[in-house]
């Protein structure tokens, strides 16, 4: 499961500049070792920022878009105590996003959308993640 959050500013109709944060909750589940089964409770938390290039269309009541930039990554264990556990870490790097977008009222303030996301990630001792997310997207534009 993840949950974020992103606030983005229309510099033009056609350009935003966006920054968010990008929670993962224990996406790697239980983890086996030599003493048993555990959940080390981890988390992948994403401070990706950027551009957003936007293409409206149907009269500004859909869109798509595409977007990337630099990201901060921070992995988090919940359960020191697994042995032979995952150690946290951090790091920086880019990630790409797509998206597609549907106003739901005529006055084009409620959105709908999804999200694709990669984050490409190089972190601290030679960890080398690569994530593909997809966020369901609610907007509101003022």
């Amino acid at each position: 499961m993840s949950v974020g959050g992103t606030y983005s500013f229309r510099m033009r109709r056609w350009l935003a500049l966006e920054g968010g944060l990008l929670t993962a909750m224990d996406p790697t589940g239980i983890v086996g070792s030599y003493a048993g089964f555990f959940d080390v409770h981890d988390r992948f938390t994403w401070v990706p920022f950027g551009p957003r290039f936007i293409l409206p269309l149907q009269h500004d009541r859909f869109e798509i878009s595409a977007g990337g930039g630099g990201v901060y990554e921070r992995y988090t264990v919940g359960n020191t105590e697994a042995p032979n556990g995952p150690a946290p870490y951090s790091g920086w790097g880019g990630y790409f996003k797509a998206g597609a977008a549907v106003a739901l009222d005529p006055g084009r303030h409620l959105w709908l959308g999804a999200s694709p996301q990669l984050f490409l990630v190089n972190g601290l001792g030679g960890v080398r993640d690569r994530w593909f997310v997809l966020t369901g997207d609610i907007g509101l534009r003022f």
